[in-house]
């Protein structure tokens, strides 16, 4: 999209997908829970500032896109997507604009729109699949994990989805991913499998007719690969280890965990330079996005808790006065790709922050 450095996840819903306009980002047994732990006006004040920055930046993303690919788009795996996520845990009359993304995101499902457009590709050639692909596991994710957080059924839109996803599951267990060279999230597949075992982990087994053999698919996948991806798409997949049960054995699960720690910064914070080394914007200077993916795999899992405490710590303390949690572009300098990862580091801080008061 836009250009190579700033090509970033998105989807079509054929009516909306935005440049980002809005706002601009300005060893021990402690007890994570002890830690995370905010008095309930503290709390709501956070929460607010963050509802406010993301909807604003959601709602620009809805309101203006930029003519990109084949159709404009909702769904982006820097915006939309994190902050769908976080949305349960933000005070629902702050956040009008994220609840109109899932509408839109529901409105891309083939009982509403047949089969929607692809946002790349023509002719059925691999990018085609790939957007389907993405499109699919990031929606029933982001569907799944918003019914569960505000304690509601599965709905029929979720059950479409998962179905959906699973149709388009490749027979090694993982799915196409859009790849477009651009770090973290468009480079290859198991960032998209962690996103799927998180969501069908928290499922019972028989929630639809495909899930027991995507889900064997899946495992079969993750042991395949685990040692071979990069420490970004390990914590992603340790993170969903707490959902999925057996996902990673003890061992791998310690192993990732020790390794994360080992990249932990002395203010206690994580950087996206260090799990994903060796490009363009790599950096050691401490994130949000960064600091509340690790937090959220460690605290989740109970390991390392003193890692993760320290990662909750950090995060309290390093909201920016427009609510947000500023974030760090793997792919090069420029303002537009910062404030993207600004977008994704907000969503996930308040789903660390959120999640990690009642972790084990």
């Amino acid at each position: 999209m836009m250009s190579r450095v700033l090509i970033l996840l998105v989807f079509g819903t054929g009516v909306a997908c935005s440049k980002a306009a809005g706002p601009a980002p300005s060893a021990t047994n402690t007890s994570v829970s002890s830690v995370a732990q905010t008095p309930t006006a503290a709390d709501a004040t956070w929460k607010s500032s963050a509802a406010d920055y993301l909807d604003a930046r959601v709602g620009s993303w809805l309101a203006d896109p930029p003519s990109v690919a084949n159709v404009k788009c909702a769904m982006s795996c820097h915006t939309t997507f994190p902050a769908v996520l976080a949305h349960a845990s933000l005070p629902s009359d702050r956040t009008p604009n994220i609840a109109e993304a899932r509408s839109r995101f529901e409105a891309r499902l083939p009982s509403a729109s047949g089969t929607a457009t692809p946002f790349y590709g023509r002719d059925g050639n691999a990018k085609v699949q790939e957007s389907h692909a993405t499109e699919a596991v990031l929606s029933a994710t982001a569907f799944v994990l918003d019914d569960l957080a505000r304690g509601e059924e599965i709905g029929a839109p979720t059950r479409e989805a998962l179905e959906r996803m699973w149709s388009r599951q490749a027979p090694d267990g993982a799915w196409p991913w859009l790849d477009f060279g651009l770090e973290p999230w468009e480079h290859e597949d198991a960032f998209g499998v962690a996103m799927a075992a998180l969501a069908v982990g928290r499922l019972p087994a028989d929630t639809t007719p495909s899930q027991t053999e995507g889900v064997s698919k899946l495992r079969a996948y993750v042991g395949a690969n685990i040692e071979s991806v990069p420490l970004h798409d390990q914590a992603a997949l340790l993170w969903s280890s707490s959902a999925l049960e057996g996902l990673l054995s003890p061992s791998q699960a310690q192993e990732i965990a020790a390794k994360l720690q080992k990249t932990q910064r002395r203010d206690g914070s994580f950087a996206i330079g260090r799990l994903m080394p060796g490009h363009a914007g790599a950096s050691s200077k401490g994130d949000g996005y960064a600091t509340a993916l690790t937090t959220l795999a460690l605290c989740t899992t109970g390991l390392q808790p003193e890692a993760a405490a320290d990662g909750l710590a950090w995060l309290r303390t390093h909201q920016q006065a427009d609510g947000s949690w500023r974030g760090q572009s793997l792919n090069g300098p420029g303002r537009t790709a910062e404030r993207y990862m600004t977008d994704a580091s907000t969503g996930f801080a308040v789903l660390a922050l959120s999640t990690c008061s009642e972790a084990p």
